[in-house]
């Protein structure tokens, strides 16, 4: 049996073998570049400040949004801020003018009592944004300013 020279045979049309490679780069790329960001995470101890600052989110943030019209102070306690540290907390949002408002702050000690110190200049600080609710229907973007110290 003779076989003809110019019969392709085992050949690959040119456009799916780049899309195959491309594909193939695609995926590995992705893998790597989320196997990197798993293993950065692991072993990494987070910051005082922001695991702190996330701590009083969950306490003082009803459905994702601080309400200006809440007792700050009553919202933070003992179980709130870390063993042995000392917090001040403040909200803040942008008023109408465009300028900065308070909507509450809280200096709470070590056993969660309310005091009325400043934190020193070496404390740790995290600003985080918050929808601040001024009025009902009316929210505002906001910060949420944390600064711990021992």
């Amino acid at each position: 049996m003779r076989t003809d020279p110019l019969t392709p045979r085992g050949q690959t049309e040119p456009l799916a073998a780049l899309a195959a490679i491309a594909l193939v780069c695609t995926a590995i790329t992705l893998y790597t570049g989320l196997y990197g960001e798993v293993l950065d995470g692991v072993g990494q101890d987070r910051a005082l400040g922001d695991v702190t600052a996330e701590r009083v989110w969950e306490a003082i943030g009803t459905n994702g949004i601080y309400d200006s019209g809440d007792d700050l102070p009553s919202l933070i306690d003992a179980s709130t801020i870390p063993h042995g540290a000392s917090v001040q907390v403040t909200v803040t949002y942008v008023g109408d003018t465009g300028r900065i408002v308070p909507a509450g702050a809280v200096t709470v000690d070590a056993q969660g009592d309310v005091v009325g110190t400043e934190p020193p200049t070496t404390a740790e600080r995290c600003n985080r944004s918050v929808p601040v609710r001024v009025s009902p229907g009316d929210v505002q973007p906001g910060t949420l300013s944390v600064v711990v110290w021992s």
